[in-house]
């Protein structure tokens, strides 16, 4: 629906009599609802199996997809992409596939975030050649269909099969050591995580970080063409951009594993800082590689958003943290057309760049401010023969409503 929307911009202009530019409101509008219903998303995830709310969405996005290939107008379209695609994508997101993750590991759990992550970004990878060859043999109804039917079979399939909401004894020592425990009277209520200072904190480095990749995201191409870059060596650009956030995400996750998450944070800032600032310099392909490879690398702060909050407030409430923090990525979603809208306004890219470089700036300061709510040293103490132990005590752990 997001990654591959582009490919249907056509078809569907040429078919419903609109211009591209009234259907790509989709996005917006897709964009707030997923962000509106992140909290209400997290407080189930915190209640109810994980298990039993992915499947629920899978069976959701695949007869959504359906849903699409009978679409008469375009109005139908936008009212799908804020109804049916978001609520389906936001319950088969971050919060309850990371709430998961964090139910079965601790020792790892910054590169188990990572590879969990993995999942958006391959699908951007992997998906766009799928899409064009079904569209071109069968039209882009049938692809829909096509793509609906896959994941109401075979994700759905798999989903039953293999998701189990924690370890159990046996693989505890490949797994699991014991939970830091909370400090005593700690609030999980959503004043009570929002009053603490690293939720802001973490905020602030989070929010401006993604305002500059996904403000400057939509704008790769004629950004680089204002700059004189031509579209074969912009493409090139893109894919080390998108490269670069696949690598970024994983090395982040292992960073803070090994190092903890305020230097975590600190990287991925200056990253930003330094491709952003950098980008009002470049004068040469080289120069925009750099930018844009610092820049696709900073997206590896999802994996510290995520990692971040399971460190501050623990398994039990690391998804409605996570669920109130997703929701301020409603104010990404709007960072896109201000920038063309400026650019048209003044003929150049380039006061924007300076407004997100000095964003970004301010997400470094943030992330020097981060305190850890343990040492690293406390991270890694635990001893292999208390994994077991701790294995067999997991239950307890998650939401009473759990098998």
């Amino acid at each position: 629906p997001i990654n591959c929307m582009t490919f249907f911009l056509e078809d569907w202009s040429r078919e419903f009599d609109l211009p591209i530019s009234q259907l790509v409101i989709a996005v917006p509008l897709f964009a707030t609802v997923a962000a509106l219903v992140q909290p209400f998303i997290g407080a189930l995830a915190a209640r109810y199996p994980a298990r039993r709310i992915l499947m629920g969405a899978i069976m959701l996005t695949g007869t959504a997809q359906i849903v699409m290939s009978f679409v008469g107008s375009g109005w139908q379209i936008l009212l799908l992409y804020a109804t049916l695609l978001p609520l389906a994508t936001g319950f088969a997101g971050s919060t309850p596939t990371q709430t998961l993750v964090s139910r079965w590991f601790v020792r790892r759990r910054g590169f188990a975030f990572s590879l969990a992550a993995m999942g958006l970004v391959i699908g951007g990878v992997a998906f766009p050649p799928i899409v064009v060859r079904l569209m071109d043999a069968f039209g882009w109804r049938m692809t829909w269909v096509v793509f609906g039917c896959g994941i109401l079979t075979l994700v759905l399939g798999l989903a039953w099969l293999l998701i189990r909401e924690y370890p159990g004894s046996e693989e505890g020592q490949s797994y699991v050591i014991p939970e830091p425990p909370q400090p005593a009277g700690t609030d999980s209520s959503i004043v009570g995580i929002m009053k603490r200072p690293n939720f802001w904190i973490v905020l602030g480095v989070f929010s401006p970080i993604l305002l500059a990749n996904s403000a400057l995201g939509t704008n790769f191409a004629p950004y680089l063409a204002d700059k004189g870059i031509g579209l074969s060596q912009a493409a090139l650009l893109i894919g080390a951009y998108n490269a670069a956030a696949v690598l970024g995400k994983i090395v982040i996750g292992l960073v803070s594993d090994r190092f903890g998450n305020r230097i975590s944070l600190v990287i991925m800032a200056s990253c930003a800082v330094a491709s952003m600032f950098g980008l009002l310099v470049a004068d040469s392909v080289w120069m925009f590689l750099l930018c844009f490879v610092g820049l696709g690398a900073g997206q590896g702060v999802w994996v510290l958003l995520v990692a971040c909050c399971a460190e501050e407030y623990g398994t039990p409430g690391l998804p409605q943290a996570l669920g109130i923090m997703s929701a301020f990525t409603l104010f990404s979603a709007f960072g896109s057309p201000v920038v063309a809208r400026v650019e048209e306004a003044t003929g150049s890219y380039d006061i924007s760049v300076l407004v997100l470089a000095l964003c970004t700036l301010a997400a470094l300061v943030a992330a020097f401010l981060y305190k850890p709510r343990l040492a690293l040293s406390d991270r890694h103490e635990a001893m292999p023969e208390a994994a077991i132990a701790a294995a067999e005590q997991v239950a307890p752990t998650v939401p009473s409503r759990l098998p």
